[in-house]
This record gives C-alpha cells, structure tokens and sequence, in this order.
C-alpha cells in the first residue's frame, strides 16, 4: 500500500531545483576532482576511446564531461537525468567545453527510447535514488540496450600449455590457495572435480574486504574456456587460447543482469564495484594472472 504515491514523492524530491542545489553544491566543488577523479574511476569502469555510453542520473555533469572526453569524437555520450535542472545545467557546461558528443536529455533510464543494443556501455555512480526504480533500470539497459555493461579483463602470455593450464583449474580447490595470498578459503558444494554445474564456495579478500562467494560453473570447452557466475548480475570468464610460445591466458568479469533485483542487493553489488573497488578487482585480476605464470612456469622447469 501506498506504493506508487511513496515513487511519486521521490521522483517530485529528486526533480526539485533544491534537490539539483544540493547535489551541485557536492558534484560542483574543485577540490572534489582531487578526492574522486572522475577520469580514473571512469577508465576503471572500462570507458575507452570511440564507446557509445549510457550515463544513468547525469546530474550536474561531474562525470559527463570526464566521459565525453575519454570516448572522444568518435564516441557518444547519451547523459540522462529526471530533473531538468541537471540537463540544463549539462547543455550549459557542453556548450562550454565545446563538445559535440554529448546529447543530454530529460529520461527516465527505465524507458529510455533508445534502439536495442545500441551503447556499449552504462554506468551510474552514487545514485541513492533511481526513477523507476534501480532493479528494473538495470534489467532494462542490460537486456535491451547494452552490449556489455562493465566488463573488466586481464590478459598474459604463459609459456605452458593449453592443456596444463585447464588442468590447473581442473583442479581447482587444490590450486586456489596457491593462486593468491588473498585466497582464504576454498571447497565444493556439488562431488568435484571441476565440471559444469559444479558450485564451489570461495572467500577472498577484495579490495581489503573479505568477500564469500558462490561459484556456479555455467560452461566448461576443455583446454580452452571456462565460464561461471559469481554474485547475482556477475559472470566471469577464463579464456584459454594456444600461441606459439605458449598459451595467451585471459581473466574476464561481466557485470550486468536482465533480472530486477531487490534494492538491498543492487546496493551492496553497487557498494562493491564503485571507484577504488573496481580498480581493487582490476589490480587483483592482473595478480592472479601474474602468480598463474609463475605457479606453471616453475612447474614446467
């Protein structure tokens, strides 16, 4: 009860021009750029040069600017926000920069109107609040409009085999304490070995926070492909492919769901990934593959 008068008072309080004073009081301070740079935690989010992106809730435009110039000419930014006061304030700073490849727009992000699989990625930063609610936001960008939402990927050439590499994860409850000091715990909900439907508990330290998972293993090619799902919207990739040296080894993390999520839980995955969390996983991806060479190298010597 009382459910769409409770969303129609939160749309009016975060449409308000009191609202937009607020947050630009916040998004509008120079020394915030010092604190949180835009730049940096938008590259960690995966932005590159000539991306079409989905910027959810623009605000005042501390990001849109930053984005609009990592994407650049050949890029696009589509900058949304509910209140007319962020979009206006957005179409003032454009014109300012004198950039052409933004297009900001008064949107709901749940009902955006634009083509299917048009952007190749979205994101939102610090939003407590999301018209139309974030659970359905984000099954509706992931499963209509995104190609990807934010994909993080490590990459290094190991000198060992295709098959010596599969089978490292093979055997994977043995060989996870040794992957990384950060690895903490490790064992089997379903018979081992490793195979597909197999789901295996794991705790881990992220970004100095203790991290209990539940990996459930999608698809296994042998000696060259491994897919999971980690937490809910989260799927992770090995891809395992033979070189002439040896074996290019790549770690891949995909985050995005077509599935509403309770809030509590969107919050704490949001919690997660945001700023130096995503660089966090980055950095922690790049060491995994950095021991998985050492660990194989050594074993072949």
């Amino acid at each position: 009860m009382g459910t769409d008068t409770e969303r129609h008072r939160n749309t009016e309080l975060h449409t308000s021009r009191f609202s937009f004073w607020i947050i630009t009081l916040m998004h509008d301070n120079p020394l915030l750029p010092i604190i949180r740079n835009p730049y940096k935690l938008l590259m960690a989010a995966g932005l590159k040069e000539g991306q079409k992106v989905l910027e959810v809730g623009c605000g005042p435009g501390f990001f849109t600017i930053p984005a609009a110039k990592i994407v650049g000419e050949e890029g696009l930014i589509y900058a949304i926000d509910v209140n007319p006061f962020a979009v206006r304030r957005v179409k003032k700073k454009i014109a300012k920069e004198g950039l052409r490849n933004v297009k900001p727009s008064i949107t709901n992000a749940s009902n955006t109107g634009l083509p299917e699989s048009s952007i190749d990625l979205a994101f939102l930063f610090g939003l407590r609040y999301v018209a139309g609610g974030l659970g359905n936001v984000m099954s509706e960008i992931h499963g209509r409009y995104c190609k990807k939402m934010i994909t993080l990927k490590d990459t290094i050439e190991i000198k060992a085999s295709p098959e010596e590499i599969f089978e490292f994860f093979l055997n994977f409850q043995e060989n996870f304490y040794a992957w990384h000091p950060d690895h903490v715990e490790c064992h089997y909900l379903t018979p081992g070995p490793l195979k597909e439907n197999s789901i295996i508990y794991v705790e881990e330290y992220l970004h100095g926070e203790l991290h209990k998972l539940k990996l459930h293993i999608t698809k296994i090619q042998p000696n060259s492909r491994i897919e999971y799902k980690a937490f809910l919207g989260t799927k992770g990739i090995f891809i395992i492919e033979p070189r002439e040296t040896g074996t290019l080894f790549t770690a891949e993390m995909q985050m995005g769901t077509k599935i509403p999520l309770l809030s509590k839980l969107i919050d704490r995955i949001m919690r997660m990934f945001f700023s130096r969390q995503l660089e966090g996983l980055k950095q922690h991806m790049a060491e995994e593959g950095q021991n998985l060479k050492r660990i194989l190298e050594q074993r072949i010597r």
